[in-house]
């Protein structure tokens, strides 16, 4: 049996008729074969003339893709618009089983099919539009209205899916319950095998008499990892005398706007701006080499790159969105946006090797949660689920 994943993703194609990916690569998308015969995915593919820097490309023969073309916003959304309902609608047609991965536009717009063929469908939640659309996250006339239209959405989907996954144990439930009916769990989009981690802690005197280097990975194709407040946070902890630095790993069409942040606040000497660097062993290398990961993040799920930060033994900073109370104490946390409460949890833990060394300790015992064969179980599970729930429903049209 084929299912179709409706995600967010965007893919690069290059003229050779690879595909590529920048974040998620085939190794993620093969999870479905576990169960699944085939997999369609449907999002956006953009052409390119080379693969992109740090990209993986996705080669498995098993492994189709239903191309939604390449937008970016909502005005541009709107103008292929009735192109893109084509394709959705087709890629249903291409399929036996459908998973939604939300929030997602394209989910959105899929519905309508779903909801008249009367088609079972699962969903992934791994993100949380109400955080997404908040104050802090986007600067938009609209703001207001996206946020309550795409809340209003996924809370629909979530009660009307067979099956529920969520990235976090609790915080997505909360807010976007499934229904009575509906099988439910939770698991991390994350894979990390024994490799991913760290033999032992970190120790305080690692962290004395020297340069402390500061981390994070974040995409820079949005905001919404808040890398402009890391800077601005990070400079002030600079004017204040600390002897830190800093790396941003990700690529995006916002780091231009960053590097002239970072020439304006004159802080060039300080900052480096690492680019996509593939997953795995390339991110680990960067980790170790790190001292402190901070990632202040507008909205979350469950933030994927601190796990894998708290399995190298990093000490961690995050923010109060999504998922971060479930991975760090509060004495870690800010609130999204809070330039003033960011630089002081940077300077209060940077200036204390003791600390640092207990959040090493603390963070990579808890990232043992997020082992690879503790989480396909669930996973496996919860495909089987919506693989018989579609096959039911087959035989109840076919009769």
């Amino acid at each position: 049996m084929r299912v179709s994943v409706v995600s967010e993703q965007v893919f690069l194609k290059t003229p050779d008729g690879t595909y590529w990916s920048a974040g998620a690569g085939e190794s993620f998308w093969k999870r479905y074969l576990d169960v699944f015969d085939n997999l369609l995915v449907t999002a956006r593919v953009h052409e390119t003339t080379a693969p992109p820097a740090g990209g993986e490309s996705i080669a498995d023969p098993r492994i189709q893709f239903a191309e939604v073309p390449y937008y970016r916003g909502p005005a541009h959304l709107l103008r292929q618009l009735p192109r893109v309902r084509s394709i959705l609608k087709a890629s249903y047609c291409r399929t036996d089983a459908v998973l939604l991965r939300i929030p997602s536009t394209l989910a959105n717009l899929i519905m309508p099919v779903l909801r008249k063929a009367n088609h079972p469908y699962g969903v992934e939640v791994v993100g949380d539009p109400h955080d997404v659309f908040a104050p802090a996250g986007i600067s938009h006339p609209l703001r207001p209205l996206f946020r309550h239209w795409f809340s209003r959405n996924q809370i629909c989907q979530c009660r009307s899916a067979t099956a529920v996954a969520y990235v976090t144990q609790s915080r997505l439930q909360s807010r976007y319950q499934a229904s009575a009916s509906a099988f439910t769990t939770h698991y991390s989009s994350l894979n990390l095998p024994d490799v991913a981690f760290a033999d032992q802690p970190r120790q305080p005197h690692q962290f004395e008499n020297k340069t402390l280097k500061l981390v994070t990975v974040a995409s820079l194709s949005q905001l919404y990892k808040a890398p402009e407040i890391l800077i601005d946070s990070f400079s002030r902890c600079i004017s204040q005398g600390l002897d830190l630095q800093l790396e941003i790993v990700g690529e995006g069409i916002y780091r231009n706007q960053l590097e002239q942040q970072v020439r304006g606040l004159q802080i060039e000497d300080r900052v480096a701006f690492q680019g996509q660097l593939a997953s795995g062993s390339a991110v680990w290398q960067r980790l170790d080499a790190s001292d402190l990961f901070v990632l202040p993040s507008k909205t979350e799920g469950l933030p994927r790159a601190m796990i894998e930060a708290m399995a190298r033994g990093l000490p961690c900073l995050g923010s109060t969105a999504g998922g971060f109370p479930e991975l760090l104490s509060d004495d870690y946390l800010v609130t999204p946006g809070c330039r003033n409460s960011l630089a002081e949890k940077i300077h209060h833990v940077s200036t204390n090797p003791v600390l640092l060394g207990t959040m090493s300790r603390e963070n990579l015992r808890r990232a043992q949660d997020y082992r690879a064969d503790r989480l396909r179980a669930r996973r496996i599970d919860f495909y089987r689920n919506l693989l018989q729930e579609t096959i039911d429903w087959t035989r109840r049209v076919a009769a």
